[in-house]
């Protein structure tokens, strides 16, 4: 019991530090710092664990075995992924969310002290940081306006992040102030009003009506399935596998059609505003029509983890003028849902939301073994409330993408899980006895993610200092600074740009077009859609007299990006030097924005046509 309270001390120590951490030497300075972090602390609970309990057998249900085969398979659709750096490093993290699932579920049913002892402690002391960090940002604007609130990040990387972060600790909030006596208990409820406040001045309307639906669904709950007796396992299996199919229709049938429909009633212009919330709302909804292209060429399995950003331009990026003519760039669809099916298919999001689905409905089951005891009932509504609440923000937003919510979110789903197991409603399938073999892979296991990690961050802390000798015209520097960035589990940077693009531009600058053909072509490898890397190569095919290869490559590039300019006027100097004078007019005509370089070939056109 001793070995295990030290275990479980460390572990959420750690979750805890990991969600704080911050590297400004870095792209992003809060992913890559706490993945690592997070990563270290998960195989270091392994080793600890390995040395105090030689034997061990691990319970498989049907919660557990969802979890598993989703993680499983995630990582699995590295294998026809098209950038497997990516892939990988989004595979390790699945890893890591099932890894803090299980050590939780673990901790808190052998030591259910713990939670409200060390670990609601912690995430108090975590709320505390936040909102202090948070209200000073708030000093430091003007006035509390949509535009100037979008610099109050808080511990998170995003406004929307961090009012979706504060939901999730709400959580932990409300819970103490049920558990918790004497002065923890004051703090609790005082912390409660301030999460509530700072959510409501974030103005993040998805958390807001989070709130408001996560009340609702405790309400209902409390009025109605206390007091309904569903014990029959016939019962569940009807009710799960009944919402399932509601929701395969919906994602795949009712939701494409809402797009659709809706976009099609828009005005031409209503997608193109930067200012208006009604612009940002549109331009969501095609980030997820574009989706739903990518949905239809992969259904069943998808195009691999962590590559929607490499396969979302092949459906173009028309309607999202902010791309074309601004360089704007998405990482993630604004939906962790239909980037879950995107990037696993109809398989894996199935077999996640079997995974969350299941949980909610045993919770429920659970109500009315709790009849006499309120602290428990509640307990059990506050989880439903919360699992249920963070599926409609996962809906508008991308929560999944950041660490300190991965933490969060699944410390819950453990909390619900211990929850749901303490009063035997699930039935055990099978133990899987963990052998010195099963302990050596997960080890091996674990310390590939860490090295994984490790070098996606290395990877940007490299691509940092890359940019700062671009902006230098360092180009020999960007040229080594590269080299050190890229590896196995790096190779494109956060805006979708590949890093061999940076050595290939480096290169094409000093003349060696040889050389720079072959990073263009390593580049075009892991991001085959993207615009820059596309006209890039075909103008250094030009320097080696390929036209050819160089038309195809600018087609494709105005074929993605139809209001970016410089792959049309490329292919019209192509076109004018073969005096094919009717097709260089038409690239011409197609050119987006007027620009001298336009004006000056329609001026060659007819000098030279007067020649002839």
């Amino acid at each position: 019991m001793e070995s295990n309270k030290r275990i479980g001390t460390f572990f959420f120590s750690g979750l805890f530090v990991s969600s704080l951490l911050v590297a400004p030497f870095a792209i992003d300075a809060n992913l890559g710092i706490r993945s690592l972090s997070l990563a270290l602390i998960v195989l270091f609970s392994i080793i600890f664990l390995k040395t105090k309990e030689q034997k061990r057998n691990v319970p498989v249900d049907l919660v557990l075995l969802f979890y598993f085969i989703y993680t499983l398979f995630s990582c699995a659709s590295t294998l026809w992924s098209v950038n497997s750096a990516e892939a990988l490093y989004s595979s390790s993290r699945n890893i890591l969310a099932f890894s803090i699932f299980l050590i939780a579920s673990s901790s808190f049913y052998k030591n259910p002290k713990i939670i409200e002892g060390l670990f609601l402690k912690l995430m108090l002391i975590l709320f505390l940081l936040s909102a202090l960090l948070a209200m000073g940002q708030f000093l430091n604007i003007r006035s509390i306006s949509k535009a100037l609130i979008y610099g109050v990040t808080g511990l998170s990387a995003h406004k929307n992040l961090l009012s979706s972060f504060l939901f999730l600790n709400l959580f932990f909030l409300i819970y103490g102030s049920i558990t918790f006596k004497g002065v923890w208990k004051i703090i609790s409820i005082l912390f409660i009003g301030l999460s509530v406040i700072l959510i409501l001045i974030l103005q993040t309307k998805a958390v807001w009506l989070t709130l408001l639906l996560s009340l609702f669904f405790f309400g209902i709950c409390y009025l109605v399935f206390v007091k309904w007796q569903v014990r029959s396992r016939r019962v569940f299996l009807v009710s799960l596998l009944t919402l399932m199919v509601m929701l395969n229709i919906f994602f795949l049938k009712w939701l494409p059609n809402i797009i659709s429909t809706t976009l099609s009633n828009q005005t031409p212009n209503t997608t193109q505003s930067t200012s208006s919330q009604s612009g940002a709302e549109n331009e969501r909804l095609v980030l997820w029509e574009k989706t739903y292209d990518m949905i239809r060429k992969q259904p069943l399995v998808g195009v691999g983890n962590g590559n929607w950003q490499t396969h979302f331009p092949d459906a173009t990026l028309s309607g999202i003028w902010r791309a074309e003519d601004l360089d704007v760039t998405f990482q993630r669809p604004h939906n962790d849902l239909l980037w879950i099916m995107s990037e696993t298919g109809i398989i894996g999001l199935n077999f996640y939301l079997l995974f969350i689905f299941s949980i909610l409905l045993l919770l429920i089951s659970n109500l009315p073994l709790q009849k006499g005891n309120r602290t428990e009932t509640m307990k059990t509504l506050l989880c439903i409330s919360f699992v249920s609440g963070f599926l409609l923000i996962s809906f508008f937003d991308f929560p999944k993408e950041r660490i300190e919510h991965t933490i969060l979110f699944n410390v819950i789903l453990a909390i619900s899980y211990v929850t749901i197991r303490q009063n035997q409603l699930l039935k055990t399938f099978f133990l899987i006895p963990i052998n010195s073999y099963g302990k050596l892979l997960t080890l091996f296991v674990l310390s590939f993610v860490v090295i994984v990690s490790y070098l996606h961050l290395q990877g940007e802390v490299y691509t940092r200092k890359l940019y700062n000798d671009r902006t230098s015209n360092a180009t020999w520097l960007s040229l080594k600074d590269g080299e050190n960035a890229l590896s196995f589990a790096y190779s494109t940077d956060p805006t979708s740009v590949p890093i061999n693009w940076y050595g290939g531009s480096a290169h094409a600058a000093m003349g060696n077009y040889q050389k720079a053909i072959m990073c263009f072509e390593k580049a075009l490898k892991v991001s085959p859609y993207q615009r820059n890397v596309l006209n890039d190569l075909g103008s250094a095919y030009m320097m080696r007299k390929d036209p050819e290869r160089a038309k195809q490559l600018y087609e494709e590039a105005a074929r993605i990006s139809p209001r970016f300019d410089d792959p049309k006027l490329n292919l019209a100097a192509i076109y004018i030097s073969e005096k094919k004078y009717d097709k260089a007019i038409f690239w011409l005509r197609a050119v987006f924005h007027d620009s001298p370089r336009r004006s000056n070939y329609y001026k060659v056109i007819e000098i030279q046509k007067s020649l002839n």
